[in-house]
């Protein structure tokens, strides 16, 4: 596998993982209209974003578009983080964490992966061998592990609160 074949390999682990995760928020919105109006809106554009970055970035990635979502993704798995530890101040069980299920906490590993694979990616000329290296023995392992868990888990359809 070239440098440029693992490049593209990494890009499109980091939209498929995307895309994994925005269709759990998509069922998370669902659930989440139910309970208070602003959660679910939050939840269902939170899913366009991520699946709609995942596609950009399985077209064609550019550094902008990479580090756009490298942000996006650390700062909805520190929200989740935030709603897990302290509760949010606002909505119908303000100031009260959340419970730790199974859906929400594949999707923030899906986010968390997102941001190493876009560091990898940005500073590829100074991580290239360890990148190529790592990518050819686990890569595929951990990708792949990740995606089905995640897919998987939308047939569960379970979320806690």
């Amino acid at each position: 596998m070239t440098a440029t074949e693992v490049r593209r390999e990494l890009e499109v682990d980091a939209a498929v993982l995307a895309i994994a995760a925005g269709l759990i928020h998509a069922v998370a919105a669902v659930t989440h209209f139910g309970q208070y109006w602003l959660f679910g809106t939050f939840f269902a554009v939170l899913a366009v974003a991520q699946v709609g970055w995942g596609a950009l970035v399985y077209r064609g990635a550019t550094r902008s578009l990479l580090i756009a979502g490298a942000w996006g993704s650390a700062g909805v798995a520190l929200l989740w983080l935030v709603t897990r530890t302290v509760g949010l101040p606002i909505g119908p069980h303000a100031g009260r964490p959340e419970a730790v299920g199974p859906l929400d906490t594949l999707a923030t590993l899906d986010e968390q992966a997102i941001v190493l694979l876009i560091l990898a990616l940005v500073r590829w000329p100074s991580l290239r061998p360890h990148v190529v290296r790592f990518a050819q023995r686990a890569g595929p392992a951990v990708g792949i592990g990740l995606t089905i868990a995640s897919l998987v888990s939308l047939t569960l359809g379970v979320h806690a609160h």
